[in-house]
This record gives structure tokens, C-alpha cells and sequence, in this order.
């Protein structure tokens, strides 16, 4: 996990879950059947918030250090 999470959201398709980490810049995947970091995205200034687009497509990022949404385009 990277440092200072402060956000999280649960992937309401699959397995995976996703942490804000402030501290780090990054959003964490956290893979659901084993527990563990599947994968970082990063850089990202000041990530404090995550969501999980109900369609699974999207991953959307509130950043507060630009106060701006991010918004990923993946295989969530």
C-alpha cells in the first residue's frame, strides 16, 4: 500500500478495491481473492477519493491537491 491512504471503493463488479494514497500519490488496486497489491496508479498529486463507475468501466480520482476528477479508462 502506498502512504496515507485516505479514500477506498469497491469494484461492484470483481474483486478489486482501490485506495487513495495521499501520502504516495498514487491509488492502490488491491486484488480481493488474494489480499494484495495487484498494481499502483501513479503519479497523482494529492489522490483523496476514489470511484468505481457503476458499469465497472471507469475509475474516477478526486484530487485535492489540484482539485480536479481523474478519470481512468481500464480493465477494473
Amino acid at each position: 500500500m502506498g502512504a496515507s491512504p485516505l479514500g477506498l471503493a469497491v469494484s461492484p463488479v470483481g474483486l478489486n478495491a482501490y485506495v487513495a494514497n495521499n501520502g504516495s500519490g498514487s491509488v492502490s488496486v488491491v486484488d480481493g481473492g488474494t489480499f494484495t497489491v495487484a498494481t499502483a496508479l501513479a503519479p497523482l498529486p494529492g489522490p483523496a477519493e476514489v470511484a468505481v463507475a457503476p458499469d465497472n468501466t471507469h475509475l474516477y480520482v478526486a484530487d485535492i491537491a489540484t482539485n480536479a476528477i481523474t478519470v481512468a479508462q481500464r480493465d477494473l
